[in-house]
């Protein structure tokens, strides 16, 4: 690579990694909020703004440009782990949305540097661009929306009586540690419940690896449905930094559970069906990308609870019926 393009090269990575980082500082610190601005329109801005400092002191090839908008991404997601901004699970993924939006602003980017004649021209679009973006944060903080409230099911099929199913739902015991990668990488995971009180009105807490849920009953319906709010959650995660406590804004509240239940039902054949739901919401945009990994994280949860459950009473009635001794037939001479 000839000495101007890599002294371009360094000096489009290095300013733009710096715009991205105060972009994203803006949002979270100042405006308080993780919309279109910091996920969707920042790594846009920014891989525009890489290939036009690029091509700035003369047209590069395509290739060349694009490539610098993607150092460029992968830079800055890096930098936000360097001095701690971010952790290392949320920023891996953020990377299916962020990087290909660098490279969609990096095309942009190039299509602007050759496409307008005179310098100050593309000069002056470029810095309205990213002079936008600020623009834009400070609009969402203001907006007041209610989220949209999602919610996953799942169920797993018990053969135990609906008794022993309901007991371990209402309070489940310890539950082994986890085998599964993102449960060991840091996602919280429940470790057990335990309640205090009976019927409407008694608290449920479900305990996770970060603290726990706080669950009022509002449903209590023996063998059948048990149902409750939550009023309290602990952080959706511990995240892998090399600072230690890391605790970004966002995990406060950009991931929120208001309520879940449980549902049992009996089948003619004895099986039980045991349905665990969780209604959420995600504060975070793309809030259907966000929703998404969200539902995936509360279905992985739901099947260690309800799996855990069907070990255990399952367990149970089968040493019921090991240890229940068959009697012998009498001797009739």
């Amino acid at each position: 690579m000839k000495k101007e393009k890599l002294l371009s090269a360094i000096s489009a990575i290095s300013i733009t990694s710096v715009v991205a980082f105060l972009l994203a500082k803006l949002s979270a610190d100042v405006f308080e909020v993780y919309g279109s601005g910091v996920f969707l329109a920042t790594p846009f801005v920014c891989g525009l703004l890489a290939v036009w400092i690029y091509n700035r002191k003369g047209k590069k090839k395509i290739g060349e440009s694009i490539s610098v908008s993607l150092i460029t991404g992968c830079i800055s997601l890096l930098g936000f782990l360097i001095v701690g901004f971010e952790g290392l699970i949320c920023l891996a993924m953020s990377i299916p949305v962020v990087l290909p939006l660098f490279l969609i602003g990096g095309l942009v980017g190039y299509a602007i540097s050759n496409a307008i004649g005179k310098k100050i021209v593309t000069d002056i679009a470029v810095i309205i661009l990213v002079s936008a973006v600020p623009f834009l944060m400070g609009f969402e903080s203001r907006e007041k929306n209610e989220p949209l409230i999602r919610y996953a099911t799942t169920i797993v099929e018990i053969d135990a009586p609906i008794e022993d199913v309901w007991r371990e739902v209402i309070q489940f015991s310890k539950i082994p540690e986890p085998t599964e990668f993102l449960f060991r990488i840091g996602i919280a995971y429940p470790t057990d419940a335990r309640i205090e009180g009976s019927g409407v009105g008694a608290i449920r807490y479900c305990n996770f690896s970060t603290g726990s849920f706080v669950e009022p009953i509002t449903h209590w319906e023996e063998n059948k449905k048990l149902a409750f709010d939550v009023v309290e959650q602990p952080e959706p995660m511990t995240e892998i930094s090399p600072y230690a406590g890391l605790h970004p804004p966002h995990l406060d509240w950009a991931i929120r559970s208001v309520k879940g239940q449980f549902l049992l039902k009996e089948r003619e054949d004895g099986i039980v069906e045991l349905e665990g739901t969780t209604w959420f919401y995600t504060v975070m945009e793309p809030e259907s990308y966000w929703s998404w990994i969200t539902e995936d994280m509360i279905h992985l949860i739901h099947k260690r609870v309800l799996n855990h459950i069907k070990t255990t009473v399952e367990g149970s009635a089968n040493k019921a019926v090991v240890s229940t001794p068959l009697r012998a037939p009498r001797f009739t001479p």
